[in-house]
């Protein structure tokens, strides 16, 4: 079933790429580094590349990006983060074929790995894996950014 939704994902990510490009293009996002048993938490989008990438998404008109990056974790796996656990790792300005944005770039230790709900019109699968596995993963181009940037953070 999954690799149905992938396929008419890629298909709809076809169609709408000039709005996608529109919408995102300058725009200001987070992305969330979920650390826990050496492991992270990485999602596969079903409307999209087919790329693993990190939790987070678009900020609102003037959201606090830390408050974006509550937010967006919530809904798309469900997982309730205290705001004051994040760590502020990086900002990147991010350019990708024509199209640049910001990414405000956070981590979170957890104690143990918390149950995952994931939103179901977004996200297709969502798993923890650690930096061995990542390496054999087809993973978004700044999340490899991320990862070969802070990968130390994965060795705590």
């Amino acid at each position: 079933m999954n690799l149905i939704y992938n396929y008419i994902g890629r298909l709809i990510y076809i169609a709408t790429y000039p709005f996608i490009y529109f919408s995102v293009n300058g725009s200001s996002r987070t992305r969330v580094l979920l650390i826990t048993d050496n492991k992270i938490l990485i999602l596969r989008d079903w409307v999209g590349s087919g790329e693993w990438s990190l939790p987070g998404g678009g900020m609102h008109k003037s959201e606090d990006p830390k408050v974006c990056a509550v937010r967006e974790v919530k809904e798309e796996t469900g997982i309730n983060l205290d705001i004051n656990l994040l760590t502020h790792i990086e900002t990147i300005n991010y350019n990708k074929k024509r199209s640049t944005s910001t990414r405000y770039i956070y981590s979170v230790h957890l104690n143990s790995r918390p149950d995952l709900t994931l939103q179901k019109y977004e996200i297709i699968e969502a798993g923890w894996f650690s930096p061995s596995e990542l390496k054999n993963m087809k993973l978004a181009d700044d999340v490899k950014l991320i990862l070969s940037s802070h990968d130390k953070l994965l060795k705590t």
